[in-house]
């Protein structure tokens, strides 16, 4: 049992959207910590409720009408993800707590799971003090279907597009092993595709491959760091491709795929552009595990798009 502690009279109006299925319902004590503390702090909670995505996309965007101080997301990348389409583009700022299984972006930015009264705390005090907030980089992709979405971490469209779809069906194993059992699952029909790929304003150019990864920060998938050279705040995307190989080389990749460290292997070529356009046919795009749409992909970045009122930004960088 976790006693209510008695509410300090209201300062800030926070948007709440938590997610109490993410990681199979574990952490509750948690998450009651987080909401006394936060009621304590002098924040009145507005909760967002919804049996589904889109109940909750339309929820938040409704609630968005009226002026909040904050969003606070508390749950994994797909509650993050829902927020996002909220709170990007406009001067609310967000705060992650993370509670989710693979928690990519909340990683990325330093915050752990585990440590509700450092959240309460980190949280309160970027209300106070807004130069304890930061400013960071979201990724737009517009589909061939006309979906537009803001995301921020990985955009994917290859083989990791087939091994996140497969993944996502599976009931066993749990957790981020499910990646790489999908890997080992879909290996004996790895086959290369045809990309079309234009950077900035030069002219699209064949790429054929196996992947083209385009991202906002390092890692995606619970851990894959497929973009090692991605940052958050240079105002660029960060792209990775991976030149057709076959299935031993691909097991070779995976545990560089780990740390990180597979920029260096010939197989697979980098950069950075503010704009990438991608033709693939026959492949949806998947980015924060959600599904974007179908090819071609418009990818973009928008600096500075997202205030986050807590976490730390690795190596921040000046716009490009």
């Amino acid at each position: 049992m976790t006693e209510t502690p008695e509410s300090a009279p209201a300062r800030w109006r926070l948007l709440v959207v938590n997610n109490t299925r993410s990681a199979r319902a574990r952490h509750g004590d948690q998450r009651a910590v987080i909401l006394d503390g936060l009621r304590a702090g002098g924040c009145e909670l507005r909760f967002i409720t919804a049996d589904s995505a889109p109940g909750v996309t339309a929820a938040l965007k409704d609630a968005m009408a009226e002026p909040h101080d904050a969003v606070v997301s508390i749950g994994g990348d797909g509650t993050l993800y829902l927020c996002l389409q909220a709170v990007a583009g406009t001067s609310t700022p967000l705060a992650i707590v993370p509670m989710g299984t693979g928690n990519d972006v909340a990683a990325y930015f330093g915050l752990n799971k585990g440590e509700p009264h450092t959240v309460v705390a980190n949280i309160i005090a970027a209300l106070e003090n807004p130069t304890k907030r930061h400013q960071v980089d979201v990724g737009r992709v517009t589909t061939g279907d006309g979906n537009t979405n803001w995301f921020m971490t990985i955009l994917a469209c290859g083989f990791d597009t087939v091994v996140n779809e497969r993944a996502n069906k599976m009931k066993f194993p749990k957790g981020n092993s499910r990646y790489l059992a999908s890997v080992l699952r879909e290996l004996p029909g790895l086959a290369p595709y045809d990309y079309q790929v234009a950077l900035d304003e030069a002219p699209s150019e064949p790429r054929p491959g196996l992947l083209m990864a385009v991202g906002l920060i390092t890692r995606y998938g619970g851990g894959f760091h497929m973009c090692p050279h991605a940052s958050a705040t240079d105002g660029l995307l960060s792209w990775t491709h991976v030149a057709p190989v076959g299935k031993a080389k691909v097991l070779a990749l995976l545990p560089k795929l780990m740390s990180g460290s597979h920029l260096g292997n010939k197989a697979v070529t980098h950069g950075n552009a503010r704009r990438v356009r991608i033709t693939v046919p026959g492949l949806r795009a998947y980015a924060d595990g959600e599904v974007m749409g179908v090819s071609p992909f418009d990818v973009e970045c928008v600096p500075r798009a997202l205030t986050l009122l807590i976490g730390e930004v690795p190596g921040a960088k000046t716009p490009a």
